[in-house]
């Protein structure tokens, strides 16, 4: 998947999805197989834009740093808790 965050124009999430399509899904996966994977990244892309403009809406800065922190912290931590 895109690593490097600091380029001046962000990939699209349709780049994303290649990306991990390309990292991810195996070569020889069915295509059943890539449109279930299609459809479960770009699910859990809306669910992340719905958490982060959720946790942007307190008026208080630090309670929406705070809240950004934590989403931050549990997206960090999936590799670990997947054992990947």
């Amino acid at each position: 998947m895109t690593e490097d965050l600091t380029t001046d124009s962000p990939a699209t999430m349709f780049e994303e999805w290649q990306s991990y399509e390309r990292d991810v899904v195996p070569s020889t996966a069915p295509d059943i197989q890539r449109e279930e994977c299609r459809r479960a990244f770009y699910a859990g892309a809306w669910a992340c834009f719905c958490a982060v403009l959720a946790a942007s809406e307190p008026a208080d800065e630090d309670e929406c740093e705070r809240r950004l922190q934590a989403l931050q912290d549990e997206i960090e931590n999936v590799p670990k808790d997947l054992a990947l």
